[in-house]
């Protein structure tokens, strides 16, 4: 992601494993004249974590989604903010301050088996987030999102300065649905 002063931030991930206990993130901010690094934060999950998606909003925070934990639970801590995992992997979204990378708000899916949040985008006081799941579910105390097939997708509206849903939509069929992918190119 490129945020408004045209810094970089990238998130990497190692040795994830989405069915194990394995996995790590680190997300870094570079300079975007010199490539030199601004900060760098280890993000620990106990269970595996990764991070699949970045963006940045007008006033320069970050946003992060992945999964984290696995069957026997796990916790995913972001510099303040800890979310935790009880028996299943969930996906996240986060808002990082931008200046140092400390945790904002961070949310967790409730779900009934797993589920992995893979795009966000930032508009004005709007994020956007889109993921997948089976079964149901919930995210950030909005109502439960019944899926229907193997694995389908949703997509979910949050506020920026809470991370309070605002809406969210299911959508597939009874077959596996694919990854979503966003784009960063809204207003």
């Amino acid at each position: 992601a490129i945020d408004p002063a045209g810094d970089v931030v990238v998130v990497h991930n190692t040795d994830w494993n989405p069915y194990g206990t394995t996995g790590a993130m680190t997300l870094t901010k570079l300079d975007g004249a010199t490539g030199a690094i601004r900060w760098q934060r280890a993000v620990p999950g106990v269970g595996g974590a990764a991070g699949f998606d970045v963006a940045a909003g007008a006033d320069g925070d970050v946003y992060l989604v992945g999964s984290f934990g696995n069957p026997g639970g796990g916790s995913l801590a972001l510099g303040g903010v800890t979310l935790a995992a009880s028996g299943v992997r969930r996906g996240f979204v986060a808002r990082l301050d931008g200046a140092t990378g400390l945790g904002r708000w961070g949310q967790a899916i409730d779900n009934s088996t797993h589920s992995d949040l893979y795009a966000v985008a930032v508009t004005g006081d709007a994020v956007f987030v889109g993921g997948g799941s089976r079964g149901w579910a919930t995210l950030a105390g909005g109502p439960p999102v019944a899926l229907g097939g193997e694995f389908d997708f949703f997509v979910a509206r949050l506020t920026a300065a809470s991370g309070a849903h605002v809406w969210s939509h299911a959508h597939g069929g009874d077959r596996k649905s694919t990854r979503l992918n966003s784009s960063h190119s809204l207003p």
